[in-house]
């Protein structure tokens, strides 16, 4: 790899493969380059050492100190009295050593996200091992505001990856449905492969909450395992999750347990004791996978499974599947695929074997550019014994025109016949039996985005315009300045439900504004508009400030839904908010560091 040099006074060596640089030195080599006052290079060893004013430059980011020593092979250095900002933090040590472009360790260092000289916080540790995207993980670290010491832990794990939750900061609020609640906790990682929390909180209405959470990743298993348990005062009860997957990395075979004391656990508390965003109301669920390729394009699964919930108990005991990745024959445009299943299944108190084959073949059939023929055949054989012995053949089939013209548009019209047993419902069921025309229409660029899709069934007793169903139009518009528009609906004429959401949004320098209609109709019709302004940068002798306000109103019942306010004062890493809330009178006071929202204090004061 070649070595690319500049400096105010440079020799060459050739015969002890030396380069020395003095004044304005810059050195380029692969992805990494260095400036500094002076560098010393041994091309044998592909060492380099540079001194006063050093500026490292790679992937990972910036790098600066007073010297470093710099081995260009193994990617690996040590930098003296050194700075680096890894987003989204700064960090400061007398010693940077990078070990490679996945971690580096500081060594009496500090990490902020505040960039002055004087951070606002820190945390100060004897040691810091970073992991970017990852994790921290300091060695007697203390948290200081300012320069005042607020507590010391000998080990600290603070997380990095985009969904993990900090406790690193303890969470103070009131809800109506916990009452007054503090929660606080601890992440460590005392191993490169594993990391995990463990977290308590006391809520007034619900009682006692602790648990933990663990990640694991050796290189060749990976998994998660959660706990919780909840001491319901309400309830006067025992509440508890466990939650358990393991399997081989890079593989579909795992082992999976999922176990609740009562099917509401998931929907009052959730992940960290808070509403999950879905949940399914299970009582208990065991999952184990094995899966394998048994050639290049043939694989065998098996698996066995048991759960429990509101509609009853279901278990396959065995259930094994052997199937096939597409295969093109001949090099001629046509791909087939097949599969086999063989089920042992209970439900309830019910025993029954289900046998599914399915033989597909896909056509890719393209007469030009714009036109092709967009096709495909499915052909089932399938046996059960739920009351009786049966046999069912089965067939799903489509075909039809497919234009797409400049590489913006897009249309395809499918007619679709479909008659066939589904393997995931119960046996006594009916087979699906239908035919529908399929529709697909789409346009994209720069500024519009626009999609089209629906059915409409072609056998059926419902009246002619009923025949329509899942009917969805998308339309996003972006206009070369400040000014989007988007529009979502979605019908089914048959069941008369609708659903369409709309906006407009205009953003500038000082002022956003966003104006919106939502319209539901099913049993009952809702309309209501929304909107809301945003003025995100006010700036006064007492600061600087951020204001919001949003609104929706229901023209139905000719009332307002919510009306909420939020200031927010700008601490340079930190945010301070106000938000009130002025249908059901409510205020709270948050403070948290920007970068990681999350690691936040907010205080919700009983005024009302």
């Amino acid at each position: 790899m070649p070595i690319y040099c500049e400096a105010d006074h440079l020799e060459y060596d050739k015969g002890k493969g030396m380069i020395e640089g003095w004044g304005n030195v810059e050195i380029e080599y692969a992805d990494a380059r260095i400036s500094a006052d002076y560098i010393h290079v041994n091309i044998g060893s592909e060492e380099l050492q540079a001194r006063g004013n050093i500026s490292f430059f790679s992937r990972t980011g910036k790098i600066e100190g007073d010297s470093i020593v710099y081995n260009m092979k193994s990617k690996s250095g040590i930098a003296e009295n050194a700075s680096t900002y890894i987003p989204p933090l700064y960090y400061r040590g007398k010693k940077i050593k990078k070990i490679s472009e996945q971690e580096f360790n500081i060594e009496n260092g500090i990490c902020t996200t505040c960039d002055l000289k004087k951070p606002h916080y820190r945390l100060q540790a004897s040691r810091l091992n970073i992991y970017p995207q990852e994790r921290i993980v300091a060695l007697n670290v203390g948290l200081y505001i300012g320069s005042i010491p607020v507590f010391y832990l000998p080990v600290l794990t603070f997380p990095l990856r985009k969904g993990r939750t900090s406790w690193l900061v303890p969470s103070v609020g009131y809800s109506l449905d916990k009452g007054w609640y503090i929660q606080a906790g601890y992440n460590y990682s005392y191993r490169t492969w594993i990391y995990g929390n463990l977290f308590v909180q006391y809520m007034e209405k619900k009682g006692l909450g602790i648990g933990s959470e663990l990640e694991h990743s050796t290189g060749r298993m990976e998994g998660t395992t959660s706990l919780y348990y909840v001491k319901d005062v309400r309830r006067d009860t025992d509440r508890y999750k466990v939650e358990f997957k393991t399997g081989a990395e890079g593989s579909n075979s795992f082992v999976y347990l999922y176990l609740v004391s009562d099917a509401d656990f998931d929907r009052e508390f959730g992940q960290y004791f808070g509403p999950p965003s879905n949940w399914v109301r299970r009582k208990f669920s065991s999952y184990i996978c094995y899966s394998t390729p048994l050639g290049k394009s043939l694989n065998f699964q098996m698996d066995i499974k048991r759960e429990e919930s509101k509609e009853g108990t279901f278990s396959s005991f065995p259930r094994a599947s052997l199937y096939s990745s597409s295969i093109r024959p001949c090099k001629i445009p046509l791909y087939i695929n097949w599969s086999a299943t063989a089920g042992n299944y209970y439900i309830n108190e019910n025993r029954y074997v289900f046998l599914n084959n399915w033989f597909n073949i896909i056509p890719g059939l393209m007469f030009t550019k714009i036109f092709g023929i967009t096709s495909s055949l499915g052909i089932q054989g399938a046996y059960y014994n739920y009351d009786r012995d049966r046999f069912f053949y089965g067939y799903r089939a489509k075909i039809g025109p497919r234009f797409r013209w400049n590489g913006y548009f897009l249309s395809e019209f499918c007619y679709n016949i479909d008659s066939f047993m589904p393997e995931d419902t119960f046996a006594e069921n009916a087979p699906v039996q239908s035919q529908y025309i399929s529709s697909l229409i789409s346009y994209t660029d720069r500024m519009v985005e626009f999609s089209l899709t629906g059915d409409y069934e072609l056998i059926s007793e419902k009246y002619i315009w009923d025949r329509f169903k899942r009917v969805r139009l998308d339309l996003l518009i972006n206009p070369a300045g400040k000014i989007r528009f988007f529009n979502s609906t979605k019908y089914h004429l048959y069941e008369k439900t609708s659903y369409s959401l709309s906006y407009i949004n205009w953003v500038g320098k000082y002022i956003g504004v966003k104006f919106g209609t939502q319209h539901f109709r099913d049993s009952q019709t809702e309309l209501s508009l929304t909107g809301e302004i945003d003025f995100p940068r006010i700036d006064t002798f007492l600061g600087k400030y951020r204001f919001v306000a949003s609104a929706s109103f229901d023209l139905m019942n000719n009332k307002f839904d919510n009306a909420d306010f939020i200031l927010t004062r700008d601490l340079h890493c930190w945010n301070i908010s106000l938000f009130y809330r002025a249908i059901k009178p409510e205020v709270w006071l948050r403070a948290e560091i920007k970068a990681f929202p999350e690691a936040g204090i907010q205080f919700h004061p009983t005024i009302f």
